[in-house]
């Protein structure tokens, strides 16, 4: 049960803890790990849901094996730059990305830092991610103080999921 904003509870801690190892395993699977009856699972994970504690699911996808590259930008924000521009500039972000023409939103976060946000996303080769880039630099030109691109080569581990293939694309790469 949610004590207080922010706070949860020893056994939504296992709950969840069981979740981000695997979100697939089986109500019946997560009660065996905590103890827990699979109705107080059920019950605990509607709520942590209702609550926005648990925001969704995602597969872990081999991108190389469907024919797409991750990449990140790091971006370092001019000091010009006040919450409702940063509101706004969330916004924008999300409308250029999730139509998924050029590339597809993976992840982006605020940071405190040499760098004040991180954008991964995936698209099909480095032509399509530096598009993406020269439309952030012109979407957000005023905002911005210095934005770099990396193309990720491997992925070792994601969602506690350790890649299956890492050695043999390290082999390939190194």
């Amino acid at each position: 049960m949610l004590k207080s904003k922010g706070k949860i509870s020893s056994n939504d801690k296992k709950i969840l803890d069981a979740l981000i190892e695997n979100a697939r395993q089986s109500l019946i699977e997560i009660s065996e790990k905590t103890g827990m009856s699979r109705q107080t699972v059920q019950k605990t994970i509607n709520r942590l849901e209702k609550n926005d504690i648990i925001w969704g699911y995602c597969p872990v996808v081999d991108l190389n094996k469907i024919g797409k590259k991750r990449f990140v930008m790091l971006v370092k924000s001019t000091q010009t730059l006040t919450r409702e521009q940063t509101v706004n500039g969330i916004a924008q972000i999300r409308k250029m990305m999730d139509g998924g023409k050029i590339g597809e939103l993976v992840y982006s976060g605020y940071y405190n830092g040499r760098f004040d946000w991180i954008i991964n996303f995936y698209t099909k080769d480095i032509v399509q991610a530096k598009k993406i880039l020269r439309e952030w630099k012109l979407s957000f030109e005023d905002f911005i103080d210095e934005i770099y691109l990396l193309e990720e080569l491997l992925t070792t581990r994601e969602c506690k999921i350790t890649n299956p293939d890492y050695e043999q694309a390290m082999a390939e790469i190194l």
